[in-house]
């Protein structure tokens, strides 16, 4: 196996190292200059020539049975790979959410590209013609795409006009579930996720300005954890400001918010969310807007209330933490990581 990655640093690598675990590893930064006129302008900080020159090299030394393009915007560092299965991993279907944006008033999209930083860039002006187009002529050139809903999956074969997709539900990875009840001893509301992801950026804004002040009159002493990768420091700011605690970076997300209550608050996203299943398999009540659990199959589970707005997501809150309890698991434990992309394999034609 070799893992390809575009990298902004030290930190980067080294992680692109952990997850080869032990495998090949490539990696290469863009440089300055480096924008390619074949990617949106809101996808050309996403590539390296010298990363595509070496994904080239080592297919012709040793060839690539298969590829995958994490995304469609990196499928181009592999299209042109002779001889290999050519995969686009599309994780959620990219111009659905900069639809989303666009929706939101000039303000609002201002204030949320200041406090998402770089990972904001590309939401300012985005042309969202060009990115359909470009989305679509890179399901097209590839030979399958996983997606990960059926209604996604929906999409992307309409688009095409045949079916070349393929279901890589969202899944988790094996774990215990916690001992401590949700709400036991303090009244925690968490939020996980990448906190540089515009859509992100505006559940945690809305959590901090909107449903907190609401759970706070109705429960004593409520409060609101942030944690996730790579914060900015104008977000951060922004929760201190408002009482609440950011957790950056945390080596273990949930051993970090054990016992609350997961928000997720999303009015804006795509593809299906890892962290409310993740929440649900360790053991936390989930309180989502419908959008959030768009794709899951949360039918019966005793342990997510659906909310839309945020006083109905605060008094869904609220009366999570009124029960103090365990909460049940779900009726059908979520699938892992090794057994969706064992039957992945299958499906294209590779052994696992």
């Amino acid at each position: 196996m070799t893992l390809a990655s575009i990298t902004f640093g030290p930190e980067d690598e080294a992680a692109v190292a952990r997850l080869g675990r032990g495998e090949r590893s490539i990696t290469a930064r863009p440089t300055r200059g480096d924008e390619p006129c074949h990617l949106p302008a809101v996808y050309r900080w996403a590539w390296s020539s010298k990363l595509a020159h070496q994904i080239r090299d080592c297919h012709r030394a040793d060839p690539f049975d298969l590829a995958i393009a994490s995304h469609a915007f990196t499928f181009p560092f592999i299209a042109s790979l002779a001889g290999a299965t050519r995969v686009i991993d599309a994780h959620n279907v990219e111009h659905l959410v900069h639809a989303q944006f666009a929706t939101l008033d000039l303000p609002t999209q201002e204030r949320l590209v200041a406090l998402a930083g770089p990972g904001g860039d590309g939401y300012a002006g985005s042309d969202l013609v060009e990115l359909q187009t470009f989305e679509q002529e890179m399901w097209a050139q590839a030979d399958a795409v996983l997606c990960v809903s059926e209604p996604e999956r929906s999409i992307i074969d309409a688009s095409l006009g045949v079916s070349r997709t393929l279901l890589l539900p969202n899944a988790v990875h094996a774990v215990d579930s916690p001992s401590i009840a949700p709400g036991a001893g303090e009244s925690v509301v968490a939020f996980g996720g990448a906190l540089n992801y515009i859509p992100n950026v505006d559940a945690v804004v809305t959590l901090l300005t909107e449903v907190m002040p609401l759970v706070s009159e109705s429960v004593t002493g409520a409060r609101l954890v942030v944690t996730g990768r790579e914060p900015t420091p104008a977000l951060v700011r922004l929760c201190r400001q408002h009482g609440a605690e950011v957790i950056a970076d945390p080596d273990d997300l949930f051993a970090a918010v054990s016992g609350s209550v997961m928000a997720v608050p999303l009015r804006m996203g795509a593809g299906s969310r890892i962290k409310v299943l993740e929440a649900r398999a360790h053991g936390l009540p989930v309180v989502a807007s419908a959008l959030a659990v768009e794709g899951l199959d949360v039918t019966g589970d005793p342990g997510v209330t659906i909310a839309d707005g945020p006083a109905a997501i605060a008094d869904a809150i609220a009366a999570r933490f009124r029960q103090r309890r365990l909460v049940e698991p779900p009726p059908q434990p979520p699938a892992t990581w090794d057994a969706v992309f064992d039957g992945v394999l299958d499906a294209i034609g590779f052994v696992a």
